[in-house]
């Protein structure tokens, strides 16, 4: 039994439709798949960041620690040259 050629045409427009649905839906999804990977992108860069100013604070508190046992170290250094300079004038 042979068909006609509108009847053809139109099986071939239903499936030409159904077609373009899947791909749209295959473009849907890959975009998708793309936000949740830049969510997560962004979500591990606020939380390197949050991790990298925390370290910068804590380099400045050790920073400033070194900075006062330098001084300390100083002033003990100073105090022994002194005692020791007094003691060869004794």
């Amino acid at each position: 039994m042979l068909t006609s050629y509108p009847t053809i045409k139109n099986r071939l427009n239903r499936i030409g439709e159904a077609l373009s649905f899947v791909e749209i839906e295959r473009a849907r999804a890959s975009l998708r798949a793309a936000e949740k990977a830049v969510d997560a992108i962004r979500r591990r860069k606020a939380t390197l960041q949050a991790e990298l100013s925390k370290a910068a604070a804590e380099e400045r508190t050790l920073e400033a620690e070194l900075a006062e046992a330098r001084k300390a170290s100083e002033a003990a250094e100073a105090a022994e040259q002194e005692n020791r300079t007094g003691r060869a004038r004794a």
